[in-house]
């Protein structure tokens, strides 16, 4: 982070820091790890190459765990730029994620062979939520969610009523960001708790959705590493959970938008079509496993 504010930000008064740190690190592991960032993107450009020539279908380059400064960045320009010149869109997206990514990808591919593209809408439990940019990541909320449909196959749409499922996301608080805490000191300071942040409303919402006949997924992105802590004991005395179609609250926000809209995706495409005791199984074993895991455990 440090190499790109001060070589490509032109940040020169953070040289100094820069200088000591690189001095710090023994020289032969800094050169490993930059030859394998290197052999990695060379990696990746020969990807789109084979997206370009027919080879490959469709690609996703999944970013994990990054900020809004890096060598990330300068990669991620070369490449958007090969994309734009090998006119390939349509047929490549980069977003951050990775644990997800191949879940996302079978759902695509399940959704190709019917021929079906869900219809998305999301709502967020906040106005700002959705321009905010989460941990480990370095696009906003929405930006995300729109580059995960895009990955699966469908398409963000402007209204509930034109929706086959819509995305209830539960967004990282404000002030999280502003003060620079982490997920487990705002949870110590309560900082999920201020007025902007009206969960009830939130939940009320879900509950207004499903009475109303429509296809709820959960996006409980709020913090990273498990779910929110007061979202979920509000969220299952107000209504079954049983009746949500999708949830995810695990890691980083990546892992969890792709977890939910391709599980959401797939339970909406099998409730268009005779189903079996197993496959409803299937599906209510996931939905328990998330809040056993999400919450439960992680959280």
């Amino acid at each position: 982070r440090l190499d790109y504010q001060v070589h490509h930000l032109g940040r020169q008064e953070m040289l100094p820091e820069l200088t000591h740190l690189r001095a710090s690190i023994p020289l032969q592991e800094l050169e490993e790890y930059l030859q394998v960032r290197l052999r990695n993107h060379r990696v990746n450009k020969r990807v789109l190459e084979l997206t370009a020539q027919g080879i490959v279908d469709f690609s996703v380059i999944a970013q994990a765990d990054a900020t809004s400064e890096g060598l990330h960045k300068l990669e991620q320009q070369e490449l958007l730029r090969q994309i734009h010149d090998l006119n390939i869109p349509h047929r490549v997206i980069i977003y951050p994620g990775a644990d997800e990514v191949n879940q996302v990808l079978l759902a695509r591919a399940i959704l190709d062979y019917y021929g079906r593209r869900i219809r998305f809408f999301p709502r967020y439990s906040t106005v700002s939520g959705r321009f905010i940019v989460s941990d480990y990541e370095d696009i906003a909320v929405d930006s995300s969610i729109r580059s995960q449909v895009f990955a699966l196959g469908g398409v963000v749409v402007d209204a509930p009523s034109e929706a086959d499922l819509v995305l209830m996301v539960n967004t990282p608080p404000k002030q999280l960001k502003t003060l620079g805490l982490s997920a487990t000191e705002a949870e110590q300071r309560k900082i999920h708790l201020d007025i902007e942040h009206h969960l009830w409303d939130f939940i009320q919402g879900i509950d207004y959705y499903l009475n109303t006949d429509r296809a709820i997924a959960v996006l409980d992105i709020a913090f990273p590493n498990g779910s929110d802590k007061w979202l979920v004991p509000y969220l299952r005395n107000a209504v079954s959970l049983a009746r949500l179609t999708a949830y995810a609250g695990w890691n980083t926000a990546g892992n969890s938008i792709g977890t939910a809209i391709s599980h959401g995706a797939i339970r909406v495409l099998a409730q268009e079509r005779p189903r079996s005791l197993e496959q409803e199984e299937s599906h209510l074993s996931f939905l328990f496993e998330r809040f056993v895991d999400d919450y439960l455990y992680q959280s």
